[in-house]
């Protein structure tokens, strides 16, 4: 929260948006990213707790979604993406 805080700090003190924009892309493509890679690992694992409730939730879906997002993130920017997973590991 205070990583985003900050760069979205910065991006306002410089008076340009379109500067932070690609860093903020990264993150949130990570970010949904791991969340369809959770799903995926739940699902494979057959953890009790957890019962998705869409119609068309299937593990492959997991398993794809964060693939597409992971490609999307390099596509976009291989710089940011690498400095978003850093951040995300640190």
């Amino acid at each position: 929260l205070l990583l985003t805080a900050g760069i979205a700090l910065i991006g306002v003190a410089i008076a340009s948006l379109d500067s932070i924009a690609g860093i903020i892309t990264s993150f949130f493509l990570l970010t949904y990213s791991i969340v369809n890679w959770t799903c995926f690992s739940l699902s494979i694992t057959g953890a009790p707790n957890f019962r998705p409730t869409w119609k068309y939730f299937t593990w492959h879906t997991a398993l794809l979604g964060s693939l597409i997002n992971l490609v999307i993130l390099f596509l976009v920017s291989w710089v940011f993406a690498l400095i978003s997973i850093a951040a995300m590991i640190a």
